[in-house]
Parts: C-alpha cells; structure tokens; sequence
C-alpha cells in the first residue's frame, strides 16, 4: 500500500466540507438578497 494513499480519504473529506461550507454560505446570502434586497445580490 502507497503511503500517500492513506490521506486520499481525508483530502476528499476536506474537499466535501469545504464545498458544503461553501454552498451553505452561498445559499444564506441568496436568501438574504432575495429577501432583504442585499446589494450582494445584484453583483451576482
């Protein structure tokens, strides 16, 4: 077994929650512009 394959499972997981944390927070601030019509919105 490769050595660097052991942190294969970690790297993914980090991966998957830093894309997690990333559509969450996307998510709030949509809400938050379709809701209260932040200015973040319309620079999307």
């Amino acid at each position: 077994m490769k050595p660097e394959k052991s942190y294969s499972p970690l790297i993914l997981r980090g991966l998957v929650t830093e894309t997690s944390q990333k559509n969450l927070i996307l998510e709030l601030l949509f809400h938050n512009a379709a809701t209260h019509d932040s200015p973040i919105f319309s620079a999307f």
